[in-house]
């Protein structure tokens, strides 16, 4: 019964959601947008004031196609929502060590929890060291195989949240992908989202490739490499979705909630890191962001929610780097004043 009321509370706020995003108000928006020549923009972007989208486009695109994108690194929200679901469902704790759930796990790795995989201070790396392997147990042993390096320090690791959602199978007794369509994207309606190596599901979204790199990540082969990490392909509109149902209490409850946006760990001055979230105090408050990036395939991402303003501003883009920086990264700093001037 809690999942059908979940279910349709949520597909309640996403139909209000999709009926307020034409608005008059994104013209600032879209003028700074349109004269960035240097940075050549391609790609997608939403702007909102709560659940108000006062601006939502595609740039150097066709119009009429609802277009989804490698997100790189934002996938890693999700992974640490599936572990919070789980707590919630009393299968797991996030202070446990995981070595409760994995067999043979070597023994100076015995003491890793959920906790420091979701913050980063685990120790272990940044290698991607599954990626290619299709096996789950094999994968498992490869990334525990790895050096680990300053437990309790945070050190940006991407094998940390690749053994996540290696744990999420483990425990839900569902494939990765499974779990978050069953208890996120389709409860959500978010149609416009799917995974790496998902092709037969999938074939549907719309992805915009640079000439560079034409073929899809739905048209990989699947392999524990794109799971957790990163793996998840999905649109600005589907991203407010999400941001939505979260701030509404309708993915988790607002006490597990607040763990995704609580300052666990000091990455350097201001600026921490909670679980999938980098979080930091400005002077418009506290934010909440992170963003993706994979120069392979050029695909970038950039999501920045302002907490006490109740603002979010999601970049998508197809067009890689600009002077050292994803293109997604510098056209959402430059939007930033914009908005609040705006709004």
């Amino acid at each position: 019964m809690k999942c059908v009321i979940f279910f349709f509370s949520s597909l309640l706020a996403v139909t209000c959601l999709s009926q307020i995003i034409h608005t008059e108000l994104s013209n600032p928006i879209d003028s700074l947008i349109e004269n960035e020549k240097k940075l050549d923009f391609c790609g997608s972007v939403l702007v909102a004031k709560g659940d108000r989208i006062i601006h939502q486009k595609d740039y150097g695109l066709e119009p009429g196609n609802s277009y989804s994108y490698w997100i790189g690194s934002l996938s890693k929200q999700f992974c640490a929502t599936a572990i919070l679901r789980l707590q919630e469902m009393n299968l797991l704790s996030v202070s446990e060590p995981v070595s409760n759930y994995i067999e043979e796990i070597p023994l100076a790795k015995t003491d890793i929890t959920f906790h420091q995989l979701l913050t980063h201070t685990s120790g272990l790396g940044d290698n991607y060291s599954a990626d290619g392997i299709t096996n789950r147990n094999e994968a498992i042993k490869k990334i525990l195989s790895m050096e680990r390096e300053y437990p309790g320090e945070y050190s940006y690791s991407s094998d940390g949240y690749q053994l996540l959602a290696l744990l999420v199978e483990i425990i839900s007794g569902k494939s990765y992908e499974e779990f978050l369509q069953s208890e996120f994207f389709e409860p959500l309606a978010m149609t416009q989202t799917g995974f790496s190596g998902d092709q037969k599901r999938w074939n549907a979204l719309t992805t915009p490739w640079t000439k560079k790199r034409k073929k899809s990540p739905q048209e990989w082969s699947l392999n524990y490499g794109y799971k957790g990490a990163t793996g998840v392909i999905t649109s600005t509109v589907d991203l407010m979705k999400w941001k939505s149902a979260l701030f509404q209490g309708q993915v988790l409850n607002k006490e597990t909630m607040a763990l995704l946006f609580k300052s666990h760990v000091q990455k350097s001055g201001d600026l921490y890191y909670g679980y999938g979230w980098n979080i930091i105090n400005t002077k418009r408050g506290k934010e909440i962001l992170h963003s993706g990036s994979d120069d392979f395939i050029h695909h970038n991402s950039s999501m920045r929610i302002f907490e006490e303003a109740n603002i979010t501003i999601i970049v998508l883009d197809n067009q890689g780097q600009f002077k050292n920086s994803t293109k997604s990264r510098i056209l959402v700093s430059k939007l930033i004043p914009i908005v609040f001037e705006d709004i």
